[in-house]
């Protein structure tokens, strides 16, 4: 990972917006320029650094810091001394620092030696408080959503890590988490690794429908052997979920306790195509299920496919593209007893991130997604696989709102395209998001029979004011209109506004 100016909440797909090291890791890639990210449009702040990129990370380090004395020489109207270097000097530590790029290129995405420095994973405690405010309006009914006039969030982070030994807790928006792992590099391009967490999985913020990824109740293992990667993960989703089925004839949806078994391989190879770097090749097995109660033969599962490639156009441009195919377990009436059958359906989903264009702090995110009907319909594990340039669950947010509404209970076909773009307006020190999302919510006949269709329209804007490198300012709007074609009269529509200003102290 090393220099250019990017943003990461913009670039940097696992660091977004609100990460408590957004500020430090903004700084090091816009102003010190001293990273740059995978070519996967990550950032990877929680694995292990090697001795190559340490030396790399010095390296341009000293080069911003010469840049940067040169310039206030020159802005005194001084002369940067010259001479203190021969040629023959400057070109054997050019081919030197060459040579070590490529070694250094030659090891991301790899785990680093097991003789790394330990304690690699910084403690870390972040505050976040904002004053929040939310305004629907539904059939005539303008109203205001009972939030607390000053929202306080904290981010506390433990851990320390040593090679393939490692250990994290957290506590995230009022909830807990531990991850532990252990591995062991059998020979330079192989190792194993076993992990093991407790935690909430998935969650949604009760303040502005943001989606937070934190650890699950899971146990996994890893493989990885000359570039292919081999993962095998048992995952307790929850327990007392509504199913949406009757399974017990007592009057009321069934509530189970679900469980998952992923099997996932990925494999990142050259790509001779023009502009395109390397690809890499993900296919994933998840199988969501319940187990039958005690007295009755019902169980469900769903079945899920994922098939994904990732291209790194350069180490801050990519395009990926995503598709699941789901088989879910459903059960219909049939002469008094339910009897089950199974249902097909289809996600998609690709992102194009374009960070930097022409150097001039400009980032773009371009994204398109489609949810099939009945995806998720079963209610087993996650309604959707992803999340989209907002934050939000991708295509479907809409259909389990803050207060647990569905907006659009007939729309089985479910379609979003959306553009982010984020600016640099001064030296990283004041960046603007604007972010513009267009949906739509089209019936099955085949599906549900309904006729009835929906249009959304979901728009953003940020403005991040980075007061020091440990505090940041913002102020954020977001709003969003829905068009339901069965309700006659606009003002009857209903539209929410969210308001935000807040500080974050990272510590």
């Amino acid at each position: 990972m090393a220099g250019a100016a990017v943003t990461p909440d913009a670039v940097f797909s696992d660091v977004p917006p609100g990460h408590w090291a957004e500020g430090p890791v903004s700084r090091a890639a816009n102003q010190l320029k001293i990273i740059k990210g995978y070519p996967d449009g990550t950032f990877r702040g929680g694995e292990k650094v090697s001795r190559y990129e340490t030396i790399t990370y010095l390296n341009n380090l000293s080069l911003s810091m010469e840049a940067l004395l040169e310039q206030r020489l020159q802005a005194a109207g001084l002369t940067a001394p010259t001479g203190s270097i021969s040629a023959e000097s400057f070109l054997a530590l050019r081919q030197e620092l060459d040579d070590l790029k490529s070694e250094v290129k030659a090891l991301q995405g790899r785990p680093p030696d097991d003789t790394a420095l330990a304690g690699l994973l910084q403690d870390s405690f972040k505050l976040d408080i904002y004053a929040p405010s939310r305004k629907v309006s539904e059939q005539h009914d303008y109203k205001a959503l009972a939030l607390p006039s000053v929202f306080a969030r904290v981010d506390l982070k433990l851990g320390r890590q040593s090679g393939l030994q490692g250990w994290e807790a957290r506590v995230q928006d009022n909830s807990a988490s531990f991850a532990a792992w252990a591995g062991k590099r059998f020979f330079p391009d192989g190792w194993v690794k076993f992990s093991g967490s407790l935690g909430p999985g998935q969650t949604v913020s009760a303040v502005d429908r943001q989606v937070r990824e934190q650890p699950a109740n899971a146990l996994g293992g890893e493989l990885s052997l000359w570039g292919l990667g081999l993962e095998l993960e048992q995952v307790f989703v929850g327990d007392n979920i509504e199913t949406g089925y009757d399974l017990d004839n007592d009057g009321s949806n069934e509530r189970r306790r679900i469980d998952k078994t992923a099997a996932r391989a990925q494999y990142t190879i050259p790509v001779a195509i023009p502009l395109l770097q390397t690809g890499t090749l993900e296919y994933a097995v998840e199988n969501y299920y319940t187990a039958p109660e005690p007295g009755y033969a019902h169980d469900l599962r769903t079945m899920r496919y994922l098939t994904g490639l990732r291209f790194a156009i350069d180490e801050q441009k990519s395009l990926a593209i995503r598709a699941f195919k789901e088989a879910g377990d459903f059960y219909e009436i049939d002469a008094g007893e339910y009897r089950s059958r199974k249902k097909y359906s289809r996600y998609y989903e690709a992102l194009l991130a374009l960070g930097d264009l022409l150097q001039t702090g400009t980032e773009i995110s371009l994204m398109y997604a489609q949810q099939g009907a009945g995806f998720g319909s079963n209610r087993l594990g996650e309604n959707v696989p992803g999340v989209n340039l907002l934050g939000y669950a991708s295509c479907g947010y809409l259909q389990n709102d803050l207060d647990g509404a569905n907006r659009m209970p007939s729309a089985d076909i479910i379609t979003e395209t959306g553009l982010k773009l984020t600016q640099d307006l001064y030296r990283g020190v004041f960046l603007l998001d604007l972010i513009y999302i267009q949906g739509s919510g089209l019936p099955d006949a085949a599906f549900s029979g309904a006729d009835n269709k929906y249009s959304y329209a979901h728009y953003g804007v940020r403005l991040n004011w980075l007061l020091r490198q440990d505090t940041l300012c913002y102020l954020a709007h977001e709003q969003l209109e829905l068009t339901d074609t069965a309700v006659e009269h606009k003002q009857e529509q209903f539209w929410s506004v969210v308001n935000k200003f807040g500080l974050r102290f990272t510590f």
